[in-house]
């Protein structure tokens, strides 16, 4: 599922585009900084890296990457005010990111909140490799 957002590079579907919700994000196994220098390793033991994909869309639903970073941080933001766990703050950052990028401008396609699927608002179930 994914929301539709008016406008931007068309598609197929009569100018609307459709935002894929990202998949899950997954968690690495413990690993070890080691280009930091082994002291620095060594003082923050081992770490755990989340990856969170982005939505897969095509290069014709992509009308301007103008204001994505932005979308994407602000998002995050939103996410860890709000408490949401990290892996959940990253996956509603990358959509609505992605969401943004299918309209001209820093502003237009960013998504209302009722307009963001419930799905990337609720806890999730994180990966862990």
């Amino acid at each position: 599922g994914g929301a539709a957002a008016g406008g931007g590079g068309g598609g197929g579907n009569g100018g609307v585009v459709v935002v894929p919700v990202p998949g899950p994000p997954v968690i690495s196994p413990p690993v070890y900084l080691i280009d930091a220098g082994d002291d620095a390793a060594a003082a923050l033991g081992p770490v755990r890296v989340v990856f969170a994909p982005a939505a897969a869309m095509s290069t014709a639903d992509v009308a301007d990457t103008t204001g994505a970073g932005d979308s994407f941080i602000g998002s995050m933001c939103y996410g860890v005010a709000t408490g949401m766990p990290l892996p959940a703050a990253m996956r509603l950052a990358a959509y609505v990111a992605a969401r943004k990028c299918t309209q001209l401008g820093a502003r237009p396609g960013l998504p209302r909140r009722h307009t963001v699927p419930e799905e990337v608002l609720v806890p999730l179930e994180v990966h862990t490799q």
